[in-house]
């Protein structure tokens, strides 16, 4: 009669179906663990002895080793026994050891910082995170030993975030040029352009989204929906001025000196590229109400004897987060996105992009009081709608 399996062995099992699938399995050879893997309609595959023993005591180290094996051979692109062979290849010492990447992540921050002038936001939500992941990766005990394995690994946990993965590669293929460029990192760090693609993932059906203009309807019952003060002079400010959320805590009431009237000054500088926008005076688009009135806010006026409170806006995300939290926005949301279109905060911004094309002809002044290139301006905002086309052309005759 058998022996029973024990416990610790059919959990052992389970556990590699559930880190790499049904055709991963293990087995005792020879007091260690032996690794088979299948794979297509004919059961071809390949086999190795991992270099751990038979038992209870070596199922978490195990689990650890299959898993990073899985990723080599299925992201990687590696043969199992080459992704074996790598993860057990003695450590070497030499200028790409770990211990010195925390410190080429702090020299690469640097140079940002002088030379592209980046915000600690900027810094934090583009690079850091995923920097961080790729220490993390480096400084573990079987590390990676190229771009391309590195970047596999840090995917993980986004891989089902395709913007996020895009914007990973794109950081750490940027550190690693760096530290390939200016401190003698090998050149084997370096990731080639098909591979940053592959590594970047296919764009599914889904994961490409239009963006959408709000008309001023909307616009105007969110608003009225808003029963908080300060909030609702935000997205006034938003709507009437095209302003960017951040360009809300740079803004102050100012006489222009070329007319002598009150006018909206924006202090904001935006980074860009090598540079960055200078600030600017800031030119109103009045809305329009479901019958056709402007509506008139005096926003300047209120700001500069002191009467339109604003919220606390020091969190980048603030205006997200109470935006998502108002049942009118939400609505809003979803009545786009059952459509296939996007809305989204900057939507009060592409609105006066387009509210301002119905009635200024020049389009490099409407980029200029928007705080962009035209370049920028054409190839991001959107200038009309089929409404407002329609009634372009019907004013003809």
């Amino acid at each position: 009669m058998a022996s029973p399996t024990p416990n610790w062995l059919t959990g052992f099992r389970f556990a590699v179906h559930a880190i790499a699938g049904r055709g991963w399995s293990v087995k005792e050879s020879r007091g260690s663990i032996r690794l088979s893997v299948r794979y297509g309609a004919e059961g071809k595959g390949s086999s190795v002895t991992l270099p751990l023993e038979w038992g209870a005591h070596s199922v978490k180290p195990a689990l650890d080793l299959i898993g990073r094996l899985h990723r080599a051979t299925t992201i990687g692109n590696r043969s199992l026994r080459d992704a074996l062979r790598l993860e057990t290849a003695p450590d070497t010492a030499n200028v790409d050891s770990r211990g010195q990447w925390a410190q080429l992540v702090d020299a690469f921050r640097h140079d940002l910082k002088t030379h592209d002038r980046i915000k600690a936001s900027t810094w934090t939500d583009t690079y850091g995170r995923f920097l961080a992941a790729a220490v993390a990766e480096l400084e573990a005990g079987r590390p990676p030993t190229n771009g391309y394995d590195l970047i596999s690994r840090v995917l993980m946990p986004w891989a089902a975030m395709p913007r996020s993965r895009v914007v990973a590669v794109n950081a750490i293929c940027r550190w690693l040029d760096f530290g390939i460029d200016h401190h003698g990192l090998s050149d084997s760090w370096r990731v080639s352009a098909s591979s940053r693609k592959r590594l970047k993932g296919r764009v599914v059906p889904g994961d490409r989204r239009e963006k959408t203009t709000l008309t001023d309807t909307e616009i105007l019952q969110l608003i009225a929906s808003i029963s908080n003060e300060p909030w609702a002079n935000a997205l006034k400010l938003l709507a009437l001025y095209g302003l960017r959320p951040e360009e809300l805590n740079h803004l102050e009431a100012r006489v222009d000196p070329r007319s002598g009237e009150l006018r909206m000054w924006c202090g904001y500088e935006k980074v860009c590229g090598r540079g960055s926008t200078p600030p600017r005076w800031l030119f109103p688009v009045p809305l329009h109400d479901a019958g056709g009135e402007p509506v008139l806010w005096n926003l300047v006026g209120a700001m500069a004897i002191g009467q339109l409170p604003l919220p606390p806006l020091s969190d980048k995300y603030a205006l997200g987060t109470f935006l998502r939290r108002s049942p009118a926005w939400q609505e809003l949301v979803d009545s786009y996105k059952a459509r296939g279109l996007w809305v989204r905060p900057y939507s009060l911004r592409d609105a006066y992009a387009t509210r301002a094309h119905q009635r200024v002809p020049n389009t490099a002044a409407i980029s200029t009081a928007m705080g962009h290139s035209l370049r920028v301006h054409s190839d991001s905002y959107i200038s009309a709608t089929e409404d407002t086309t329609a009634e372009a052309f019907d004013a003809i005759g």
